[in-house]
């Protein structure tokens, strides 16, 4: 809690906020493909409503970050939010899958607010190891929020329907959206220009870390996103079990995220120490004889949460203060691709075999674990030569 006394009143409303949203969202991640399945999709259909929409707003994400660098930064934060819940309404009403693929695309527009935020947070953290705890802080908040989430959305699932779960999640999305409206303003910067966008897009260490975060995200989702499917289905659990995975899962990413953000190297351990747990949780959900063994393999395996302060961390110092939501627009539209593609490339496998998805995980962790280790820290020369560049 020490920790939480370093937070400023801003960034405190930012936690408080985070950590209702990542209740809400996690009342029904674990049972989102259940859900989907419930209202009528096939496995490939499940799939392409939790990648399509994704796929086609993902491009938005790196103007309107360009834009709230210009315009200023609350606004843009708090449309985001607003979308979000009237999304989370939407997945509660819709009559079939059919109808919750445009709640899905809504929801995934409303995540142009993260990139953002995490704009708005880096202004008031200038060195690397600030931005390091409070990115790992907020990404505990956020599990906090999700700890008890998932058995209290499985237990609600049984009990009232899995709509009720929805109806829940778009309630505490709302509260959500009252504590980031306290937020203060940030002053826009009037430097930021369309040129310094464009000069930054044509830096190659830039582009290079963007398809290292594309391929990143990508691996860490495919063999997780339809899990709970599998183990419904293939290994027999109920929902409240899975809701208590889900659970294991947060208390999982809430430990490991701060201890990963005490690691040296700008992020590179922290990012080779986060994939290299989802290797093990993914193995381990494909394999595991008990639920035992599966509590195990959601505590370690932090799905895209574990990885993302590390990323954030590590390509923050490629940034200017004028060009930084627009920055943080790149990195969420290299991660939205990733996460975009995975339920997508999932699905098609799942159809074909429940277990492949895993297989494919497997694989493509080993590819990004490989790539991360290669990777060198940002040098000086590299920051100034992307500094200069933007300038």
């Amino acid at each position: 809690m020490h920790r939480l006394a370093t937070l400023d009143r801003d960034l405190l409303l930012i936690f408080v906020s985070v950590m209702l949203w990542g209740f809400g969202l996690f009342l029904y991640t674990y049972v989102q493909p259940l859900y989907i399945t419930q209202l009528g999709a096939t496995p490939e259909q499940v799939g392409l409503t939790l990648g399509i929409g994704s796929l086609l707003v993902a491009f938005f994400y790196a103007p309107i970050g360009l834009w709230a660098d210009r315009r200023g930064r609350k606004s843009v934060i708090l449309t985001g939010w607003t979308l979000g819940t009237l999304a989370g309404f939407g997945f509660a009403l819709a009559p079939d899958w059919r109808w919750f693929a445009p709640a899905m695309a809504v929801y995934t527009l409303s995540n142009f607010a993260v990139s953002v935020l995490n704009g708005y947070i880096i202004a008031k953290a200038p060195t690397a190891e600030q931005r390091g705890l409070i990115f790992a802080l907020l990404s505990s908040g956020s599990a906090v929020g999700s700890i008890l989430a998932p058995a209290i959305g499985g237990w609600i699932g049984e009990r009232y329907g899995l709509r009720a779960v929805y109806f829940a999640a778009a309630g505490i999305y709302t509260l959500s959206t009252i504590a980031i409206a306290l937020i203060r303003p940030q002053p826009a910067d009037p430097q930021t220009s369309t040129g310094d966008a464009l000069r930054l897009l044509r830096s190659g260490t830039v582009l290079k870390y963007i398809g290292l975060v594309f391929a990143l995200f990508f691996a860490v989702d495919v063999g997780q996103i339809l899990a709970p499917k599998y183990l419904q289905e293939v290994r027999g659990l109920n929902l409240h079990q899975i809701g208590w995975l889900g659970t294991a899962s947060a208390v999982g990413v809430m430990a490991l995220s701060l201890g990963l953000s005490r690691l040296p190297g700008a992020g590179r351990w922290g990012l080779l120490w986060s994939q290299a747990a989802a290797w093990v949780g993914v193995a381990l959900m494909a394999v595991a004889p008990g639920m035992a063994v599966l509590l195990v393999a959601f505590f370690i395996s932090g799905s895209n949460r574990l990885v993302r302060p590390p990323t954030l961390v590590r390509f923050a110092q490629l940034l200017t203060p004028t060009t930084m939501s627009f920055g943080m627009g790149l990195q969420q539209t290299a991660s939205q691709l990733g996460l975009s593609l995975s339920p997508f490339v999932a699905g098609l496998l799942y159809a074909r075999n429940p277990s492949w998805p895993f297989l494919v995980g497997l694989f493509a962790l080993t590819v990004t674990i490989t790539l991360t280790a290669r990777m060198s820290p940002p040098s000086r020369h590299a920051r100034e030569s992307v500094s200069e560049q933007v300038s």
